[in-house]
């Protein structure tokens, strides 16, 4: 509507103070958070799953920032998240391979609202 970059919605409501009468209202519907974090779910390798390299395609504008992490689960506890340093990296040298659970976590940042990170897609090769 207004030309700012976040998303809005225009509708019909039903005017709270005349019982027949209806308004156009305006609703911004996202603030700009200048940091965020994204996890995704925790992937069940098999018995033996053998980790390898995980991948990521994502576009980071100057001025914006992301962050990957991986973790593995022994017997049910979460270790610590550890960097992903390039996608592509042989999680082989970060975690234990033979970890049967894997997550991951994102973390992306910008300094304004007129760009951000994105990331279209996460594999984790085994």
């Amino acid at each position: 509507m207004n030309d700012d970059g976040r998303l809005e919605a225009v509708v019909m409501e039903k005017d709270p103070h005349h019982d027949n009468d209806q308004q156009l209202v305006w609703h911004e519907l996202t603030r700009f958070k200048s940091q965020g974090v994204l996890y995704g779910s925790v992937l069940d390798g098999g018995q033996i799953p053998n980790w390898s390299a995980m991948n990521w395609l994502a576009k980071v504008p100057a001025d914006t920032g992301m962050v990957m992490q991986v973790r593995t689960y022994h017997h049910g506890v979460p270790g610590p998240f550890v960097t992903v340093p390039t996608s592509g990296t042989d999680l082989g040298i970060l975690i234990d391979p033979a970890a049967r659970y894997l997550q991951y976590r994102v973390y992306m940042s910008s300094q304004t609202q007129e760009i951000s990170p994105v990331l279209w897609e996460v594999s984790v090769e085994k």
